[in-house]
């Protein structure tokens, strides 16, 4: 009788944890599509982004190339007013729009449209004045990787 009440006791608890198991498994495996999800839908923003603002600046002339990239700039600023500016540095991926909101928390995970993304984006320390150009302007860079 005793060994009927362990047995039973433990086929409880091996179903108990192959249930939890079982929840634990496809928890892990929906956070993981989630993931990869938001991380193609983050990239397809930025290279949309990168092609629309690149595209239409084919130019010899590095000043005429910066008029219009500032030009390019004052459009995404009628999107957003956080948008200070550009960044591109030659031979990495990094080619995005500079942000700075009022608190450093905000871009961690929000993208250069208002949208929640947990790659967030690049952008300026909140207490950076980059009007003032003998100070240092702090960049943050979001986890985006391409």
């Amino acid at each position: 009788m005793r060994k009927e009440k362990t047995s039973k006791k433990n086929k409880k608890v091996k179903i108990t944890l192959v249930i939890f198991l079982s929840i634990c498994l496809i928890c892990s495996i929906s956070y993981l599509i989630i993931y990869f999800i938001d991380l193609n839908k983050n990239k397809d923003l930025y290279n949309d982004l990168q092609q629309e603002i690149t595209e239409d600046i084919r130019t010899e002339e590095v000043s005429q190339f910066k008029n219009e990239l500032v030009e390019k700039v004052k459009e995404l600023q009628k999107e957003n007013e956080d948008v200070k500016g550009w960044i591109q540095i030659a031979n990495t991926n990094i080619n995005y729009p500079l942000l700075q909101a009022t608190n450093n928390d905000y871009y961690l995970t929000h993208n250069y449209k208002k949208e929640y993304s947990s790659y967030g984006s690049i952008f300026i320390n909140s207490n950076c004045d980059i009007k003032n150009q003998n100070s240092n302007v702090i960049i943050y860079r979001s986890l985006y990787e391409k």
